[in-house]
């Protein structure tokens, strides 16, 4: 078991493929610092670990969205796991404890139910999902919320259902878009030939300065607020 920042061991990319992933060892990585980070500038923004990661053969990648996931996932990949595995998780941001029930490999857990627009949320940006279901409330749109936990292997069945039901899918994820979640979500929905609209909202091809969480949080466009006009905006064309 490694704890490591997620700017440490995007070093060792090599030893990731070549050391661990190539022999398929039970190795796990704790990466500390995914997504935006405030305070520590540039270097240290987590917003490449899903492109990468899920790149390498063999490597299954969590994401919780609160400490109580984590802790599940930990136990999981320490008791249960076969092969590396890496669990990425923010510095510190904890809103609200998301009940999500048991943990299982590859499985997403729907925490609200709506029949307007698919909300596919990992880690920290599942509780934003939720002050964006609020929002749009408001308007009279229902967003269905789901926490995609596994991001490798990830859960298109559970994904895919709720988006045909509701007409739209909406990613939300702190890593680059290429390479990333939605990018995964909207890919495989185009290769099977699914009718509902998607909209990937991601860090563009960008690097991320210093500032505090809500400065960036502004600046990307990943407030409750300027969401769920995002989402209105998709809605209404």
């Amino acid at each position: 078991v490694t704890a490591i920042y997620f700017s440490l061991l995007q070093t060792a990319y090599d030893n990731l493929i070549c050391d661990v992933a190539l022999a398929n060892y039970h190795a796990i990585f704790a990466v500390d610092r995914a997504g935006l980070v405030a305070g520590d500038g540039a270097t240290h923004q987590g917003m490449f670990d899903i492109s990468y990661l899920t790149s390498i053969p063999n490597i299954s990648l969590l994401s919780p969205s609160c400490y109580s996931e984590l802790e599940k996932m930990l136990c999981y990949a320490v008791n249960q796991h076969n092969g590396p595995i890496a669990i990425r998780y923010p510095r510190g941001r904890e809103k609200a404890d998301i009940d999500n029930g048991d943990f299982i490999l590859g499985r997403a857990s729907i925490v609200r139910e709506g029949t307007d627009v698919t909300i596919a949320a990992e880690g920290q940006s599942v509780y934003t999902a939720l002050c964006v279901a609020e929002l749009l409330k408001e308007k009279g749109i229902s967003a269905e919320i789901i926490d995609v936990r596994t991001i490798k292997p990830i859960d298109f069945d559970t994904v895919f259902k709720s988006s045909r039901k509701t007409g739209y899918l909406y990613t939300l994820e702190e890593n680059l878009r290429r390479g990333g979640m939605g990018e995964m979500l909207s890919s495989y929905a185009k290769e099977s030939v699914e009718t509902f609209k998607v909209k990937i909202k991601a860090i563009e091809d960008t690097f991320i300065p210093h500032g505090t969480i809500n400065e960036l949080n502004e600046k990307y466009g990943f407030t409750a607020e300027k969401i769920a006009l995002d989402i209105e905006r998709m809605l209404s064309k």
